[in-house]
């Protein structure tokens, strides 16, 4: 009896690490793209994801409100550095899904995340709080993933980034006066048109009458 009771403990624990297993499909580490910048210089924050075979992680680039949850990061607010657009599922895949009607994007086997922050201090803390779901396709459970990153050891070196100015338009040249273009209006088309008639004392068009006289003189 002792043994048997011994033996199923020692099945309940084989079982209980099993899906302890299951239940953390996805393993992280974390990098920087620099560790010495000038105040003011963006640096990413890089996750990558290490996915277990059979299970496939959502990314962060689909619309959230189709129903899986997408992978989002949460910053915590310091001065020393700012947070620079959302973050950024590098070359995910996309799927169709019939069950929740609209296209959905993940990772399989590996995945990575970038973030871009702007470094304004000496020395940041960069506290990073990740939450994602993963599924397997092998009996279609899905299951949260979390987790609770920091970087810090940027240096920030002497001198700052200069900001680049934004490019400006080239002045237009001004058109010679009473010159015309196809945008010309038709107020200053016969404006201009006025100024090459010349008229006659009594106000008729000049040229018109020297060809009519032209005409009565030497027409048949």
């Amino acid at each position: 009896m002792k043994i048997r009771i011994l033996i199923f403990f020692l099945m309940l624990g084989i079982s209980a690490s099993l899906m302890a297993q299951i239940e953390k499909p996805v393993t992280w580490s974390t990098t920087i793209s620099k560790k010495e910048v000038k105040a003011g210089e963006i640096v990413e924050l890089i996750f990558t994801a290490q996915i277990k075979s059979g299970w496939y992680l959502y990314s962060s680039d689909f619309d959230p409100n189709l129903g899986p949850n997408v992978t989002e990061i949460e910053i915590e607010k310091d001065p020393s550095f700012e947070v620079v657009g959302k973050l950024i599922s590098v070359d995910s895949k996309k799927k169709y899904d019939s069950l929740w009607g609209g296209e959905y994007r993940y990772f399989k086997g590996t995945g990575v995340f970038k973030q871009k922050v702007k470094i304004l201090k000496d020395n940041p803390v960069i506290k990073v709080s990740l939450n994602a779901q993963a599924c397997t396709d092998v009996s279609g459970k899905c299951v949260p993933v979390s987790g609770e990153f920091t970087f810090d050891g940027i240096k920030v070196t002497a001198g700052q980034v200069k900001e680049t100015p934004a490019p400006t338009n080239p002045k237009t040249p001004n058109k010679p006066t009473g010159a015309l273009d196809r945008n010309s209006s038709v107020a200053e088309l016969e404006l201009q048109k006025s100024k090459l008639i010349t008229r006659t004392p009594d106000g008729k068009d000049e040229s018109i009458e020297v060809l009519k006289t032209f005409a009565r003189k030497w027409g048949n």
